[in-house]
């Protein structure tokens, strides 16, 4: 899917990060590092910058060429993709969530009768990208301590099984996963764990509303036809630069 919105961050990194990962990728690149991630060179650098690889303008046109297979790219969300592989118009939906998946075991048979027992889930191939997000403390909280303990709460064994119960918040920790995983044989390990401990991953920095943002515009821009992927490109990196207050 091509909409505006935040997905187009993980998507673009899931495609670049097959050769980010690779040997050449690696040699060319260095190691993904924390907080920059695969769309980001290990001494800080934007990644797909075209003046270090070409290959960022390459994800740009892999995008689009998978773009080809939506009804309606720029006009579909998570939802209508939900819909659209539920009602058997879709043959696979890449890209997916694990509460998601989810949804279409234990709700299948009431929402979705047309492929309820049909859909199964594999690991995706290559590198799979962790496409979470994060929680911080902004540094303009009248109670920062109040704020740091609630996040250390959310992320407790016992808060993640209850995220899951109530509302499919997929867990990051690798106990909980575990321990959830009898109720989902043949899922929650040996797709979703082994896909999480294997992925590639994107930026966490300060900045991610404004760089999701961006990564958004330029992309849709090329799918909807607007402007080549080289301008894309070019453009998407003036802009993260801008917006990091890079200067290499």
């Amino acid at each position: 899917m091509a909409m505006r919105t935040h997905t187009i961050h993980w998507e673009f990194a899931w495609l670049f990060a097959q050769w980010r990962r690779s040997p050449e990728g690696i040699s060319k690149l260095g190691q993904p590092v924390e907080p920059w991630g695969d769309l980001f060179t290990q001494d800080g650098r934007i990644a797909f910058d075209p003046d270090i690889t070409d290959y960022g303008v390459k994800a740009m046109r892999m995008f689009k060429e998978f773009c080809n297979y939506v009804p309606n790219a720029t006009q579909t969300e998570w939802s209508e993709c939900m819909e659209l592989l539920g009602r058997g118009k879709a043959a696979m939906w890449a890209g997916s969530w694990a509460s998601t998946f989810i949804d279409f075991i234990e709700k299948g048979a009431q929402e979705f009768p047309e492929t309820a027992g049909k859909i199964w889930v594999s690991p995706s191939p290559g590198v799979p990208m962790d496409g979470t997000w994060q929680i911080g403390v902004s540094r303009y909280s009248k109670n920062p301590r109040e704020a740091w303990l609630f996040t250390q709460f959310l992320v407790l064994p016992d808060s993640a099984v209850k995220q899951w119960n109530v509302a499919s918040s997929f867990p990051g920790r690798k106990s909980v996963i575990e321990a959830l995983a009898p109720k989902y044989p043949g899922i929650f390990k040996e797709v979703f764990l082994e896909s999480l401990l294997k992925a590639g991953f994107r930026n966490y920095v300060p900045e991610n509303p404004m760089l999701e943002d961006s990564i958004a515009k330029w992309v849709t821009e090329y799918v909807a036809g607007r402007i080549d992927e080289e301008t894309a490109t070019v453009e998407l990196t003036k802009e993260w630069k801008s917006i990091l207050k890079l200067s290499y």
